[in-house]
């Protein structure tokens, strides 16, 4: 499982990189300018100095020599600088990549599914809050909160997969396979794969709870139908 990332900061982070790296181009880009600089105008330079050594004598000739060792020196310490730079920005832009990966992956499957994300149904009286599901990014889990008014008397149906239901609030009467049996909050109801399944709220207030299946679950009703319901696609 991937670690919760916080967008809000690695998008601050992406921009300060952004800054560093369009830092980097410039400095490459002053240095590689400066050189070809120092090129141009050191060859105009050179042959003043030959002119200027040949004139003045052996003396000048040996100052010539420490002029152009120095000069070597700073044309390394240049390259030395373009190295660094080339190499941070490739450090950088590797960085750069794989926050961009991390932030396309979030934009197409948020680990935290958020309460106003979720998606209402109705249905036989009840309301389905899907959290979870193929449409979400889920390719094995679906699961949803189940809220069910007062009064409610729910549809028998035979579910093609395994549900759990786990009551969070009130108290529903659910009948698997024709046994009934009241599940008030903590409690959970199993119900296996092809059993018969109803869920009645007879109390005079609301209920709710939490549902899970897996991917495919269909409902057939009593007259032979079947249903897929739009919070387990």
């Amino acid at each position: 499982m991937r670690a919760a990332f916080h967008v809000p900061l690695a998008h601050e982070v992406l921009d300060h990189l952004a800054g560093r790296l369009l830092r980097h181009v410039e400095v490459v880009g002053e240095l590689a300018d400066g050189r070809a600089a120092a090129g141009q105008a050191g060859e105009g330079e050179a042959v003043g100095r030959a002119q200027i050594v040949e004139a003045a004598g052996p003396d000048a000739r040996v100052d010539a020599v420490h002029q152009g060792a120095g000069g070597a020196q700073q044309e390394d310490r240049e390259v030395e600088k373009i190295a660094f730079h080339g190499n941070e920005f490739d450090r950088h832009v590797k960085l750069l990549d794989y926050l961009v990966n991390q932030l396309d992956y979030l934009g197409d499957h948020m680990p935290v599914v958020r309460e106003h994300q979720a998606v209402a149904h109705q249905l036989h009286g009840a309301t389905f809050h899907s959290f979870v599901a193929p449409s979400s990014g889920s390719a094995e889990l679906c699961a949803w909160r189940l809220e069910v008014a007062a009064g409610t008397v729910g549809v028998p149906h035979r579910v093609s997969r395994e549900e759990v239901l786990l009551v969070i609030s009130g108290e529903v009467t659910a009948t698997i396979d024709g046994v009934s049996t009241t599940v008030r909050p903590g409690e959970v109801a199993f119900v296996p794969a092809g059993a018969s399944f109803g869920l009645d709220n007879t109390s005079d207030g609301p209920a709710s709870a939490w549902v899970t299946t897996t991917v495919g679950l269909e409902a057939t009703l009593a007259d032979g139908s079947s249903i897929s319901p739009p919070w387990v696609r």
